[in-house]
């Protein structure tokens, strides 16, 4: 959504401009060719795989990929405008895709770098085989939207470690065989079971489903 509204305020910008400029008496089909540079541009940026919500956040890749993105959408908004009529000052669409890539580099900075790793999480409970803690525990590090943390983990007796600690994506879980003493700390909001796992007694899995 803050993509859509910056491209629309460049798009309204970049009329503004050509209108300074001197451009009057602008047909549909030209305004039809102004208007194909948001949908062009949002489809550069997903080719750059830059609209994926589990995009990580690296500042100096993200800045070159961010950079051809807007190139390549600004590219194929003249040419289009060009097919409409409508020329296009090369130093204006310069100076509009600098604009745009501060903008757009200057949100996702905030939302990707600051905002979704300091944004409250799920605090997730997770029981399975250590393979599919650190599996889980992978995706969630890798997928910052998602909006979980691991507080909880419970691995089957014969899998448990010396430690009463396991490390998760750099960060020291505490772990423990006995599925009642995880269940009842009670400090998570919701629980992750690997159904694949068959090292749990009935016990156990009777006290996972009543919740």
């Amino acid at each position: 959504m803050s993509d859509l509204l910056l491209l629309s305020l460049g798009l309204v910008g970049l009329a503004l401009a050509y209108e300074t400029a001197g451009t009057v008496g602008i047909s549909s089909a030209q305004l039809a060719g102004f208007a194909g540079f948001i949908p062009l541009q949002l489809a550069a940026l997903h080719a750059f795989g830059l609209q994926a919500p589990a995009e990580p956040f690296r500042i100096w890749s993200y800045g070159a990929r961010l950079a051809l993105a807007l190139v390549l959408g600004l590219a194929g908004f003249g040419a289009v405008n060009q097919l409409c009529g409508v020329a296009i000052d090369p130093p204006l669409l310069a100076a509009h895709v600098s604009g745009l890539f501060c903008l757009l580099f200057a949100v996702r900075f905030i939302v990707l770098g600051w905002a979704i790793p300091r944004s409250p999480r799920r605090r997730l409970a997770v029981v399975g085989e250590v393979s599919a803690v650190l599996e889980l525990a992978g995706r969630i590090q890798a997928e910052p939207f998602a909006g979980y943390s691991i507080v909880r983990v419970c691995i089957p007796p014969s899998q448990k470690p010396d430690s009463d600690h396991l490390d998760l994506a750099g960060e020291s879980i505490e772990v423990t065989d006995e599925v009642g003493k995880l269940l009842g700390s009670g400090d998570f909001d919701a629980i992750a079971f690997d159904p694949h796992c068959n090292n749990f007694n009935d016990r156990d899995l009777c006290q996972l489903a009543e919740l």
